[in-house]
């Protein structure tokens, strides 16, 4: 029973049928009893009425009948009918009513009065005067409705209590599984907004299969998210912090070379002038993440040839890596690559993966530069010849201010943004963003492989 409307339809079916089912029970046993009371009723009645016949003859039957009529305590009327056929009051009679041939009864027996025999045969008593008149007792039930008739008015007090016990059971057992999960939801809700982001829902409500479990796990999720995004902040500003720091005092140090009149120094105007520009660059990827990871970025939505972009982006990276000793290995796809998005967001992501690339793989070496098409996606693959990044730190190198161990010290030069912007871009753009150590399969070549993935986009 997994729905929570499917619980419901279901307690409400079983209280339906449990108070049906009891009511037939209590029913039948009140027309057991009746039927046996009306048995007594009327045994005690022929007997009354042998008595009137002995004592008054037919006069005394008639007026015994009529006086029986009016006791309604009685379950049925006595109908007394003679040897002609007719009511002894002219009372009329059921078409169904036939009276049973005296040689018909059956299971007689005689109570011998003065003057009167009684036939019991159990339905309808026979009585038999000393003159030869017979008198059949027919009785027929009071017309006290169709309640009375099924035996609910005199169990009316039972299927009531039946119906409150089952109802109130059920409905509290049903009460009791939807507010307990609620309860708890609360608790885990009321913990999170005062601050305790470790709060979790209990155990017992995740593994409901119902909406409610869903929900709950939705919550946990949802607050699991929260923590690391909250731990995520914090860790953020206190890499800020430190990144501020470092420039600042050297640019304190500066300033005091500066202010040294007996040397002057102006080397420390370009250390100030350097500083600043990272301090600008610093401030300016912070901002650029945050409005990425918000939501708040003005991003285009334009349909973009990458392989276009990706070739203009390999000149400028050529360029600056003869520069500096290196190689940049770019070949450019045989078929068109398209997909949808910001085209300056787009290579300001793939520029900082292959600047990085360049600033880690050694002089002398080639950063290679791949874009492939499959059948799901669009992927750019960056690939050094660098030191690669110690497995640990793999999943960590796309967080901000993150220095992977294994690199070379000139991995410090930049602000520690590049690659966090690029996974922030990545996901504005509904792709991912990975990096993976090689050797893998059959080559020894060591490094580190970057992967841009993209949803394929029709061409």
């Amino acid at each position: 029973m997994n729905r929570l409307s499917v619980r419901i339809f279901v307690a409400f079916f079983v209280t339906l049928l449990l108070v049906l089912a009891g009511s037939i029970a209590i029913a039948t046993w009140t027309l057991k009893e009746r039927d046996a009371r009306a048995a007594n009723e009327l045994q005690s009645a022929a007997e009354q009425a042998a008595q009137a016949l002995a004592l008054r003859g037919r006069t005394g039957l008639a007026q015994w009948a009529a006086a029986q009529q009016t006791d309604t305590k009685t379950a049925a009327v006595i109908l007394i009918i003679d040897d002609l056929g007719g009511e002894i009051l002219d009372r009329p009679l059921p078409p169904s009513l036939r009276a049973a041939p005296a040689e018909d009864i059956e299971d007689e027996f005689f109570v011998e009065l003065p003057t009167v025999a009684l036939d019991l045969p159990g339905a309808r008593p026979m009585l038999h005067s000393e003159d030869g008149e017979h008198f059949e007792l027919v009785p027929v039930p009071r017309d006290r409705g169709p309640l009375a008739a099924l035996g609910l008015r005199e169990s009316a007090p039972a299927l009531l209590l039946l119906a409150l016990v089952v109802t109130a059971l059920i409905s509290g057992a049903l009460a009791r599984s939807i507010t307990g999960p609620i309860f708890d939801l609360q608790a885990t809700t009321e913990s999170l907004a005062g601050g305790k982001l470790d709060a979790r829902v209990p155990v017992r409500t995740l593994r409901r299969s119902d909406e409610l479990g869903q929900f709950s796990r939705s919550l946990d999720s949802m607050a699991e998210r929260l923590a690391s995004l909250v731990n995520s902040r914090d860790e953020m500003l206190r890499n800020v912090s430190h990144e501020l720091r470092s420039p600042l005092t050297r640019m304190r140090l500066a300033i005091g070379l500066i202010r040294q009149p007996a040397q002057p120094s102006p080397e420390g105007l370009e250390r100030i002038e350097r500083e600043i520009e990272r301090l600008d660059g610093l401030i300016g990827g912070v901002l650029d993440m945050a409005r990425l990871d918000s939501g708040h970025a003005d991003l285009l939505r334009e349909r973009i040839d990458l392989g276009s972009l990706v070739a203009s982006l390999a000149q400028d990276a050529t360029f600056e890596a003869h520069s500096t000793g290196r190689h940049l290995d770019w070949q450019p796809p045989t078929d068109p690559c398209y997909i949808e998005g910001d085209p300056h967001w787009i290579a300001a992501a793939i520029e900082n993966v292959v600047r990085n690339a360049l600033r880690h793989t050694p002089r002398g070496s080639a950063v290679a530069l791949r874009l492939q098409r499959s059948a799901e996606a669009i992927e750019v693959i960056v690939s050094d010849s660098g030191p690669g990044i110690a497995p640990e730190d793999l999943s960590r190198v796309f967080e901000p201010f993150e220095r992977a161990t294994g690199r070379d010290a000139e991995s410090h030069a930049g602000t520690g943004l590049g690659l966090a912007i690029t996974a922030s871009v990545m996901r504005a753009h509904g792709g991912s963003v990975s990096a993976r150590n090689r050797p893998e399969g059959n080559t020894t070549v060591e490094g580190l492989d970057v992967r841009l993935r993209w949803p394929l986009q029709s061409a």
